[in-house]
């Protein structure tokens, strides 16, 4: 199955796959230290696109502001009323609110099996965060959101054996020696496209080179990364 994956901004993305549209993490506007927020010009883009047809399906990982703005959340409930919005407990609000450690969310087309996940960093360790694995019509779609690396196991449990078509990875997982090693010799996605990096005006730490050329290391894998406002990577 084709899939097309559009960046917003840092882990934000749009998925179009077998007919479908998912817009995941897309919708921050809040500038947060070291990374870049959606600019207005790719926010105008995303309610362009869904002027006509709304997305099936809007997905919020946790409710850190360099993935979701409240105020866009809230706004594109409004604008997009038949859309089916999944996000943690909390202030956002959704079509279904999750709490639990797992639950599943079938659509027509769309199969979403949720997992709380433990975001990276300690401090962090009371956050609702979660992970998603997404089945569209066959083709599936990880997304660990900011989960800890140390967690990986629990992406397996998440995966749960299941072929992945597409990993949508924050960055270290193919930077870090350890993670990269789980990516490539564990999980194996079939595709991974990497994010969650600054644009380049953003980059005072020097990441994005770092990912640029751990993805071109680990071939045979297809490993893009994306690191542009609206870029766009198509997969077979």
């Amino acid at each position: 199955m084709k899939c097309k994956i559009t960046l917003t901004a840092n882990a934000g993305v749009i998925v179009s796959a077998g007919g479908k549209e998912l817009v995941i993490d897309a919708l921050h506007c809040d500038k947060v230290p070291v990374f870049s927020a959606v600019p207005p010009e790719v926010l105008d883009a995303v309610w362009d696109r869904y002027r006509d047809k709304p997305p099936d399906l809007v997905l919020a990982t946790h409710a850190h502001y360099d993935h979701v703005s409240p105020a866009l959340w809230r706004k594109a409930r409004r604008r997009w009323p038949s859309s089916v919005f999944i996000a943690p407990v909390g202030y956002l609000g959704g079509t279904v609110v999750l709490a639990g450690q797992r639950q599943t969310v079938s659509l027509p087309g769309i199969t979403v099996d949720a997992m709380r996940l433990p975001h990276d960093g300690a401090k962090y360790k009371l956050l609702y965060h979660y992970g998603y694995f997404i089945d569209i019509g066959g083709f599936t779609v990880l997304v660990p959101g900011d989960c800890a690396a140390a967690a990986s196991d629990m992406l397996l449990e998440l995966t749960a054996g299941r072929r992945t078509d597409l990993a949508l990875l924050n960055f270290p997982w193919i930077t870090r020696a350890g993670p990269r090693a789980f990516v490539r010799d564990v999980l194996t996605p079939v595709h991974t496209a990497a994010f969650h990096l600054p644009f380049a005006q953003d980059d005072s730490r020097g990441w994005r080179p770092a990912a640029f050329k751990a993805a071109a290391g680990l071939s045979p894998l297809d490993v893009r990364v994306l690191s542009e406002p609206l870029q766009e990577i198509t997969i077979d």
